[in-house]
């Protein structure tokens, strides 16, 4: 394939000297050369290997979570690094997220993707690991983006516990977030999705 490219490249830099088709020949280069770029660029993108790893947080992770969540502007009370769970993408910070423990439930808060690293399934990893954490108390969870939720057996409920009040007042008033006319919603796992 380089052989090809090499010659096809070769004739066009010979058809470009010799003055033939001169404007043709320069858009045909410009485009060869933009196809080498992308081919670079898919090349380095395909030799990546893109590991995820999920791992228990550490007091040292406690301050690249703090400043995520100021960031993201999450829930951010009553942190404790041993409430949450840390991915990596080969090797570096990624995302994190949390199950808080009420009396009557537990809730699965504080989940957050830098931005540099979305769209690799890492939230889906983080909420599958989280969900385990929680096996004996009912799960919930306080979010503008239930569409993500419902993926994973989340619906929207009105009847809430009473321990859950406080967050939602926290996060209507002090987060805000919903500029664009989103709305929080409370949810609770209801069924088990693989």
């Amino acid at each position: 394939m380089a052989e090809r490219l090499g010659r096809a490249l070769q004739k066009l830099v010979h058809q470009f000297k010799s003055g033939r088709d001169l404007k043709k020949t320069q858009l045909i280069l410009v485009g060869f050369f933009v196809c080498i770029n992308q081919a670079k660029k898919i090349e380095q993108y395909m030799g990546e290997k893109n590991e995820i790893k999920l791992r228990q947080a550490s007091f040292e992770d406690l301050k690249s979570i703090q400043d995520a969540i100021k960031e993201m502007q999450l829930d951010d009370t009553f942190m404790d690094y041993h409430q949450f769970i840390i991915a990596e993408l080969n090797g570096e910070f990624a995302g994190f997220g949390r199950i808080k423990e009420y009396n009557d439930a537990k809730e699965l808060c504080s989940l957050g993707v830098l931005p540099k690293y979305r769209g690799k399934g890492i939230s889906r990893l983080l909420i599958k690991e989280l969900k385990t954490k929680a096996v004996v108390k009912p799960l919930h969870v306080v979010t503008i983006i239930p569409t993500l939720f419902k993926k994973f057996g989340f619906e929207e409920i009105i009847k809430y516990p009473n321990s859950l009040l406080p967050k939602i007042n926290y996060c209507t008033n002090t987060l805000g977030g919903c500029d664009n006319g989103e709305q929080y919603v409370v949810m609770k796992r209801m069924k088990q999705v693989i």
